[in-house]
């Protein structure tokens, strides 16, 4: 009876001795170091801990982190965050961002104005819908071509030419080029759900590509070298349309495009109007330095009225649109430019970036947790920082306890093997 009751005792210590090692590693909630300390002050006003140990079990519920405009230029330590589905860190210094390959959750990430060339550590980031990575210095875009569930994309103001490996990325719905060096968007007529489009300043001749695109209702192209406007003659839900500073001067397949709202076809070459007759739902139209004289179209125009603008700003209008046309436009209550002189009112047009949120004046002390409270006053007691758990006694209650099970495990072991001689 002996035996079997020894080698039981024996088998029993060994497994406590293999357990040994593993029990302070699982006991232990591991601190986080953030090598940028504008990044952990980003961390910390989010986990809402001023002092003290960053821990893993701080992190696992973050979800969002918003940190534009704090001079952020090392990632490192943010790949612990694995719980993010939200991450901006638009107009900092960031140049590195491989860290971010372990945020396999995120499904938005703004790194918009940093310093950004390499993208590769985004190509396993396959629940990603939005990404902004507009004003980097990105040339080669092919680690995107994996992330097929993107519906919201921005890479303008880089250095790009080659846009095949968009291709794949079919559930787009906008996508914002402009600023780079691209002249073939043959790639994009397999991104039917595109309702927005934005590529103006590159250098782009052929719009046919865009002419299966049914579901645009935003399109921006200006600065381009487009001559030819007969692509987009049946995109009949298009209702922005953006066109300046290209060349053309046939807006004919411009006619029946009834949903236009606003149209932007400044400084081309266009002298007849007359397709702009049937655009019975503008509000705004911009001709400005064109070839324009016989404004008669815009007059025939019903849906040209109260409320509307119109910039007819260097053309070399008619006798008969100055002093006929033109106080009939009025009367109605068209806002109107012409001459030198452009309409009063703030022209729509968007800007090419988006508009920065107020500067961010890095902190200089810990932050609080007053950020609930609307409006503390003076002498409002910020709140108390949550206590920092204690670590060590784990591990030392283990570095006591374990070289005595090390102990009468061997003894035992002996004793087994001493009895059964």
């Amino acid at each position: 009876m002996r035996k079997p009751f020894g080698l039981a005792f024996a088998a029993v210590l060994i497994c406590l001795i293999t357990l040994l090692p593993l029990s302070p590693v699982v006991m232990a909630d591991e601190a986080v170091i953030f090598s940028d300390p504008n990044l952990e002050s980003a961390v910390r006003r989010e986990i809402k801990k001023a002092s003290g140990d960053i821990l893993q079990s701080d992190l696992n519920a973050l979800a969002r982190l918003d940190a534009d405009f704090r001079g952020i230029t090392d990632l490192a330590g943010l790949e612990r965050c694995t719980a993010l589905t939200y991450l901006s860190l638009s107009y900092n210094e960031i140049s590195d961002i491989s860290p971010l390959s372990e945020l396999t959750g995120l499904t938005y990430i703004g790194l918009h104005k940093n310093k950004v060339s390499d993208i590769s550590p985004l190509s396993g980031l396959t629940d990603l819908t939005s990404i902004t990575l507009s004003g980097n210095q990105i040339s080669g875009i092919l680690p995107l071509s994996k992330l097929t569930k993107l519906t919201q994309l921005h890479i303008s103001e880089n250095q790009i030419s080659d846009i095949s490996p968009l291709s794949t990325l079919t559930e787009l719905t906008g996508l914002s080029i402009q600023n780079n060096q691209i002249s073939d968007l043959s790639t994009l007529s397999t991104l039917t759900n595109l309702t927005s489009l934005h590529f103006w300043r590159n250098q782009v001749s052929d719009l046919s590509p865009l002419s299966g695109l049914a579901n645009i209702a935003d399109l921006r192209f200006g600065y381009n070298q487009v001559s030819d406007l007969s692509p987009l003659a049946n995109l009949k839900k298009l209702s922005i349309l953006q066109a300046g500073g290209n060349g053309f001067s046939d807006i004919s397949p411009l006619s029946n495009l009834t949903a236009l709202t606003e149209v932007y076809l400044w400084s081309n070459g266009i002298s007849d109007i007359a397709p702009l007759a049937n655009l019975v739902n503008l509000s705004y139209l911009s001709l400005s330095n064109n070839k324009v004289e016989d404004i008669l179209p815009l007059v025939q125009n019903s849906g040209v009225t109260q409320g509307d603008t119109v910039d007819l700003a260097e053309n070399p209008l008619s006798e008969n649109s100055l002093n006929t046309y033109i106080p009939q436009l009025q009367q109605r209550g068209v806002n109107l430019g012409w001459g030198s002189e452009h309409p009063k009112a703030p022209t729509p047009t968007p800007s090419p970036t988006p508009t920065p949120t107020p500067k961010y004046v890095p902190i200089t002390t810990p932050p609080d947790d007053t950020a609930t409270t609307p409006n503390p006053t003076p002498t409002q007691p910020l709140a108390t920082p949550p206590p920092i758990p204690d670590e060590s006694t784990p591990l030392n209650v283990w570095i006591i306890v374990g070289p005595i099970l090390g102990v009468a495990a061997v003894g035992g072991v002996i004793y087994y093997f001493v009895k059964r001689k």
